[in-house]
């Protein structure tokens, strides 16, 4: 049998590795805040306000990273060859992309302004 040549803190190896874990980890906090949004909602009660919105802003956080570090890696795994300069173009008009699809759930179907 031939051992596996990874150890446990592979992740550490380069910088990487280290933003590839971090983005794995964020989507981590994304579930955390799931199943509390989902099965725990009135868990703190009114004391615990303040728990609550340092738990929606660290998962705001969290997807925000996420997001964006998945749509940065998009664009360099696509099936055509790009230049640096043309991933930078793909990946600032799928942020814009993201932007107003976000816009128009906001606007049109989650809070009327």
């Amino acid at each position: 049998m031939k051992k596996n040549d990874l150890h446990r803190l592979w992740f550490f190896q380069t910088p990487t590795y280290v933003l590839y874990f971090i983005r794995e980890l964020t989507g981590f906090f994304i579930a955390l805040y799931f199943v509390y949004f989902i099965v725990f909602p009135f868990l703190f009660g009114p004391v615990g306000a303040l728990i609550h919105k340092v738990i929606e802003y660290s998962a705001l956080v969290a997807a925000l990273i996420h997001t964006i570090t998945w749509l940065f890696v998009s664009t360099s795994v696509t099936s055509f060859d790009l230049k640096p300069a043309q991933q930078a173009v793909l990946f600032f008009f799928l942020i814009l992309a993201w932007i107003a699809v976000s816009f128009f759930i906001l606007r049109y179907l989650y809070v009327p302004f």
